[in-house]
């Protein structure tokens, strides 16, 4: 049962070692678990020296012996004996991480909450944020429908992803991926039925971040902003107030699939 506690300690503290920094309850569990992870370590290495030193070396075996009967009387007074207080430090870390992070369904799968407000025009605010041009389209289907993103930034890089949504607009199931170049371009033609095209405004307010799409096909202006966990949206910053013309996070034909229409033909050749 230790070396399986060693090896969860190792699996964990790994985890947390980059988080913990930022959570201080984190920080008090990974502190925990790194002396009971030491205290395990230290107890394996005696006892494997004294069952290799006792055949040659009763004496040497016998203080490895008592060695790790010290470290184990640590571990014991450490982690046994304040039982309660161990587990209470795991569960205000774990509380810790399930309000911070994104929310995610039973199975693990992340879920996409978002607020989204209709603008009648692009804020001064966002038009001198960072932007990137992004076109979106959509593989044909009912059920289940797969979008394609082509983002590129100013200086010329590209990233190509593959989306699958479900769910209402409040709260949706999300899987993304990262696709090939290759295959993004060979399905690429199959969503010329459906596709947008926009410059996105990415804004910092209060710890949040609010998305400006000013869409390049349409007279359309929108912003969103994603929640973290259980808590209500933010609100809209002073900046953006004056421009929004209502919410429409609920209104079905402001989603990104009632949005998209057929691409444009290529202009005849001359």
């Amino acid at each position: 049962r230790s070396i399986r506690a060693l090896s969860t300690g190792e699996w964990q503290r790994a985890l947390m070692a980059h988080v913990a920094p930022h959570h201080p309850a984190v920080a008090t569990w990974h502190e925990l678990a790194t002396r009971g992870q030491e205290l395990l370590g230290a107890m394996r290495d005696a006892a494997v020296l004294a069952a290799r030193a006792r055949p040659e070396a009763p004496g040497v075996g016998a203080v490895l012996d008592d060695v790790v009967l010290a470290h184990r009387d640590a571990f014991v007074l450490g982690w046994v004996q304040r039982r309660g207080a161990v587990l209470a430090a795991l569960d205000a870390a774990t509380q810790a991480l399930r309000t911070s992070a994104p929310p995610v369904t039973p199975a693990g799968l992340p879920v996409e909450l978002e607020r989204k407000l209709l603008l009648h025009a692009l804020p001064p605010e966002a038009g001198a944020a960072p932007w990137v041009d992004i076109a979106q389209g959509w593989l044909p289907g009912t059920a289940l429908r797969e979008r394609l993103r082509r983002t590129t930034h100013p200086d010329g890089t590209v990233q190509r992803t593959r989306t699958i949504k479900l769910g209402p607009a409040t709260a949706r199931l999300e899987v993304e991926e990262e696709a090939p170049a290759a295959l993004f371009d060979a399905l690429w033609p199959l969503t010329a039925a459906a596709r947008v095209t926009k410059r996105r405004h990415t804004v910092p307010a209060d710890g949040a971040s609010w998305e400006v799409d000013v869409f390049t096909d349409r007279p359309l202006v929108l912003a969103e902003i994603e929640q973290h966990g259980d808590a209500a949206p933010p609100p809209p910053p002073a900046w953006l107030i004056p421009y929004i013309v209502r919410d429409v996070t609920l209104e079905p034909e402001f989603t990104n699939t009632a949005l998209a229409r057929p691409a444009e033909p290529p202009p005849p050749p001359c």
